[in-house]
C-alpha cells in the first residue's frame, strides 16, 4: 500500500508538470480552485515570450470570474513549448486545448476532426477590440481557401518569408548600396530605386536585377566581405530552397503564381526552349486538365539559373555553416572577429531566435544592430519596376482541439489573443508580425527593429504581395506530397526536392534540373490525378 501510494504521488506530480510544462501558469503547480487552459505552441524561432505574457495578462484579468466552472474562481494557463508541427498531430490525440504550430495541413486536419469550428469566434464583433471581427483581419485569398461550408477551423499564425537578409550597418560601411546606374555608395541621397523601381521605399539602394546582384558580390569579395553564409545541415538547408521559391513567385507575379492554385487562366510564359541559357516561352491557357504544363513557368527556371549561379558559378561568395546557429553567429559576429558576412538565408523568424549570435556580438563590443529584407532582384532589366511577390510559407496556424476541455473558456483566450493589442503585443515581443492586418501606432513602431520594419513595409506596400500557397482543388487537396508547396515548384525524379543541395553537390545544373522537374509528372500522371 505504501508503495502504491508513492506512485500515486509520483504520478500526480508528473500530471502537475506536464500541464505547466514551459512557463506554464507561472511555473506555479495546479490549482485546482481555478478552471484550466493547456496550451502547445511550436518550439521554434517564434518562441513563447508572447503567449505566456498573454496568458498571465488574460489570468489577471479574469482572477475574479466564475461563469466558467462551477465552484471555481479565475483561470489558470499552461504554455508548453514543443518542436510538434501539423503531420505529427494528424494521427495522434490532442493532448492541449490550443495549439499554434506549423507545416499544418488545414483540409487534412479539418477531415479529421483535429480541429474545433470556430466560426462563432472569427465572425463575432468584439466589443474589446473596437468592435473588430478576427475574420476581417485575415487576407481575403487565405480567408475563401480556409472557408469550408461557411464555417472557419483556424486562424493563420506568423508571416514566413525565407530569404536572403543583410546587414545594413555593413552595406553603409563598406558602400555596398547602390545607385540607379548601378555604382557604389553609403549616401542614402544617392541610393536607386531598387528592383520596385519606387523611390523613397524599403528597396531602396539594392540591386535591381540579377547582374546588379552579380556586381554586388564582386563589390563584396574585393573588399574582402564574403557575401552570404547559409546552414548546410540537411534539415536547414530548405531555408535556401524555400528562399528561390520566393524568386520564383516574384519572377511570375501575383497573378502569374496564383494560377497553380486556380489553375484558370493564361500562362504568359511557359517554357518552350532553353538557348544559350536563356528560356524561350509561349502562352498558354491553362485549365485543370493542362495544369502540369505550370511546371515549365520560366520563373522556375530563372530561380535556378540564379541560384546555380550564385552558389556554383562564382567561388567565395558564401560560407557553408554547420548548422543554423553558426550560420547565425557568422553573419551577426563575424565582422567583430575580421570575418564579415553580409548576407543570410534565413526566415524572417531568424533574429528572435539568434540570442547567442547577438550576445557573441554583444560581447566583442556590438552595440546596436540593423538589419534588412533583401529584395528579390529581377530576371532582366524589363522586368524591373514590377511588384515584388512573396511565398508565405510554413502554413502555420492556431487552432482549438475539438475536445478542449472547457470550450468557453479556450473561445474567450483565443479571441483575447486575436484582439488587435495582442496582435501588436506579438510583434513587438518576437520581431515578427502575424498573418494578419492590424496596424502598429507610431510609438510602438518606433521600438521595432529595422528588420521588422522592412517585413511591415512589405506588408503593407502597394508595390509588394504575400501569396498563401494553397488551392482549394479536390485533386490538390487529395494529393498533399505532389502539391506542397516545396515539392510542387522544386521536384524531379532522381535529384531531390532541393535544387540547393543538388547544385551544391554537382548533380546538375539549372538546365538539368529543370528538364527533371518537368518530366516528373507526365501528362498521363497528370491525367491519372484528375480521375
Amino acid at each position: 500500500m505504501k508503495k502504491r501510494i508513492t506512485l500515486l504521488n509520483a504520478l500526480a506530480v508528473i500530471g502537475a508538470m506536464s500541464l505547466t510544462g514551459c512557463g506554464g501558469g507561472g511555473g506555479d503547480p495546479v490549482d485546482s480552485t481555478k478552471t484550466q487552459l493547456t496550451i502547445l505552441t511550436y518550439d521554434g524561432g517564434v518562441g513563447d515570450a508572447w503567449l505566456n505574457k498573454a496568458a498571465r495578462a488574460f489570468e489577471v484579468a479574469n482572477k475574479d470570474r466564475t461563469d466558467f466552472d462551477d465552484g471555481k474562481t479565475g483561470v489558470q494557463i499552461h504554455v508548453t513549448k514543443q518542436r510538434i508541427g501539423g503531420d505529427s498531430l494528424i494521427d495522434s490525440d490532442l493532448t492541449h486545448d490550443i495549439y499554434f504550430t506549423e507545416n499544418i495541413n488545414y483540409y487534412a486536419m479539418t477531415n479529421k476532426n483535429k480541429m474545433a469550428d470556430i466560426t462563432d469566434v472569427l465572425t463575432a464583433a468584439n466589443a474589446k477590440d473596437e468592435g473588430k471581427k478576427i475574420i476581417d483581419k485575415i487576407d481575403g485569398n487565405l480567408k475563401d481557401f480556409m472557408n469550408r461550408n461557411g464555417k472557419y477551423y483556424a486562424v493563420p499564425f506568423y508571416d514566413c518569408i525565407y530569404g536572403l537578409f543583410y546587414d545594413k550597418d555593413l552595406f553603409s560601411e563598406y558602400e555596398f548600396y547602390m545607385t540607379e546606374d548601378g555604382d557604389f555608395t553609403d549616401d542614402p541621397s544617392m541610393f536607386g530605386t531598387g528592383p520596385n523601381g519606387v523611390a523613397g521605399d524599403w528597396d531602396d539602394g539594392l540591386p535591381k536585377t540579377y547582374e546588379q546582384f552579380d556586381s554586388l558580390m564582386e563589390w563584396m569579395r574585393n573588399n574582402r566581405v564574403t557575401p552570404f553564409t547559409y546552414s548546410s545541415n540537411v534539415n536547414m538547408a530548405n531555408y535556401t530552397a524555400r528562399a528561390m521559391m520566393s524568386y520564383w513567385s516574384d519572377d511570375e507575379g501575383l497573378e502569374q503564381t496564383n494560377l497553380n492554385y486556380t489553375f484558370n487562366g493564361t500562362a504568359t510564359n511557359i517554357v518552350t526552349n532553353i538557348v544559350e541559357g536563356k528560356a524561350v516561352t509561349e502562352e498558354v491557357a491553362i485549365t485543370k486538365e493542362n495544369g502540369y504544363l505550370l511546371r515549365k513557368q520560366a520563373g522556375i527556371y530563372n530561380s535556378l539559373s540564379f541560384a546555380d549561379n550564385i552558389l556554383c558559378s562564382t567561388p567565395n561568395n558564401y560560407v557553408a555553416s554547420s548548422d543554423v546557429q553558426q550560420a547565425q553567429l557568422r553573419f551577426v559576429a563575424g565582422k567583430y572577429s575580421g570575418q564579415p558576412v553580409g548576407m543570410i538565408f534565413e526566415g524572417t523568424w531568424w533574429q528572435n531566435e539568434a540570442v547567442a549570435a547577438f550576445n557573441a556580438a554583444k560581447a566583442k563590443g556590438a552595440e546596436s544592430f540593423n538589419y534588412g529584407i533583401m529584395p528579390i532582384p529581377k530576371s532582366s532589366e524589363s522586368k524591373v519596376g514590377e511588384d515584388a511577390t512573396f511565398l508565405n510559407l510554413n502554413a502555420s496556424y492556431g487552432f482549438i482541439n475539438p475536445q478542449a476541455h472547457n470550450m468557453k473558456l479556450a473561445k474567450e483566450f483565443f479571441a483575447y489573443l486575436h484582439e488587435d493589442a495582442q496582435l501588436k503585443a506579438f510583434t513587438l515581443e518576437t520581431g515578427m508580425t502575424r498573418a494578419l492586418n492590424y496596424t502598429l501606432t507610431s510609438a510602438e513602431y518606433a521600438n521595432v527593429s529595422t528588420f521588422t520594419k522592412d517585413m511591415i513595409a512589405i506588408k503593407q506596400s502597394e508595390h509588394a504581395n504575400l501569396v498563401y500557397p494553397y488551392s482549394k482543388e479536390s485533386f490538390v487537396i487529395d494529393n498533399p506530397y505532389i502539391f506542397d508547396a516545396d515539392s510542387w515548384v522544386f521536384s524531379t525524379t532522381n535529384l531531390g526536392d532541393n535544387p540547393v543541395i543538388s547544385f551544391i553537390n554537382n548533380k546538375s545544373t539549372a538546365q538539368s534540373y529543370f528538364e527533371q522537374h518537368i518530366s516528373s509528372i507526365t501528362p498521363q500522371q497528370w491525367a491519372g490525378l484528375l480521375k
